[in-house]
């Protein structure tokens, strides 16, 4: 009795397996898994082609102007993509992008003619009055105007 059991058993066990195993697949069958960078996005979060493409349409950007700011949107998406795959704390990850930033906001504007920074001042503003409204809680209470 216990034999019969015991071959019904593995006789079910080796044909639950039989069935199961090419569903499984191996880690090699599986496509790798999309670029993380810490941030619970899959994309990049800066992608340099798309940001010289839309200071160009924004700003006027000749030719001459897109060579020059290449080279600097490409180190600063690298860099960016360096800041995301550091272990950091949300306020060190903060601060490093800030600073990131700031130092090429000065390399940018020397390439700028004086109207097209004043452009991108006002992009600037724009951006921080949209993310603002973005961050708001719609239910906040307004401040009081004065």
């Amino acid at each position: 009795m216990i034999t019969t059991t015991l071959r019904r058993s593995l006789l079910l066990l080796t044909l639950g397996s039989a069935v199961l195993a090419p569903t499984l697949g191996t880690a090699a069958d599986a496509p790798p898994p999309p670029p993380h960078h810490g941030l619970g996005r899959h994309e990049p979060r800066f992608d340099p082609e798309k940001r010289l493409a839309r200071l160009t349409e924004k700003l006027g950007l000749t030719a001459e102007q897109q060579a020059q700011l290449r080279p600097i949107l490409v180190a600063q998406a690298a860099a960016l993509q360096a800041i995301d795959q550091t272990p950091l704390t949300g306020e060190q990850r903060r601060e490093k992008t800030k600073q990131l930033y700031q130092d090429n906001r000065g390399k940018i504007a020397a390439i700028l003619t004086p109207e097209q920074r004043a452009q991108m001042r006002e992009l600037r503003r724009d951006g921080r009055r949209q993310h603002r409204r973005h961050g708001e809680q719609p239910d906040a209470p307004e401040a009081p105007q004065s």
